[in-house]
C-alpha cells in the first residue's frame, strides 16, 4: 500500500519549491520515514494537495552549519531562519528532489486523504495514488 508523508507548506513557499528556488524545507521536527514520498499540502487560502516530491533527504546540523549548507536555496532570509531556530542546538531540513506539481490538485477528505490538514506533517495511505514519473 503506497504510503506518503503529507507536509503542510505555506503557499508562498510552495511556489518557490515548484519554481526550484527553494530546495530546503526547514522543520523543528522531521518525519520518521525518509523513504516515503512527500505530498505538498498548501495551507490557506489554497487548501489543497498541489504536488508530490518523489525523493527527499533529511539533514540535521547546528543552525549555523545548516544555514551555511542550504542558504542558496533556503527560500527565506537569514533573519527568519535564525528566528525559527532560535534557542535550538540543532536544526532540521528536508532536502527536496524530483518535485512535481499535480495537474489536478487533491482535496482533503478525498482519495484517502485526512479531512483536516496536518499541523506540520502526517502519514497517509493512498492505495489508488501513483507518484507521477519525473520527465
Amino acid at each position: 500500500m503506497p504510503k506518503f508523508t503529507l507536509l503542510s507548506i505555506k503557499p508562498q513557499y510552495a511556489k518557490q519549491i515548484y519554481s526550484g528556488t527553494k530546495r530546503f524545507e526547514y522543520r523543528r521536527i522531521l518525519p520518521t520515514h525518509e523513504d516515503y514520498p512527500v505530498l505538498i499540502y498548501e495551507s490557506s487560502p489554497v487548501k489543497k494537495v498541489t504536488g508530490v516530491v518523489s525523493f527527499v533527504k533529511y539533514l540535521t546540523a547546528s543552525p549555523e552549519e545548516l544555514w551555511s549548507f542550504s542558504y542558496r536555496y533556503a527560500g527565506i532570509s537569514r533573519e527568519d531562519f535564525a528566528e525559527y531556530f532560535k534557542g535550538t542546538r540543532s536544526a532540521n531540513a528536508i532536502m527536496l528532489f524530483s518535485v512535481m506539481r499535480l495537474d489536478e490538485p487533491l482535496n482533503l477528505g478525498e482519495h484517502g486523504l485526512p479531512n483536516r490538514p496536518p499541523q506540520s506533517f502526517c502519514y497517509v495511505d493512498l492505495p489508488d495514488f501513483e507518484v507521477p514519473k519525473a520527465l
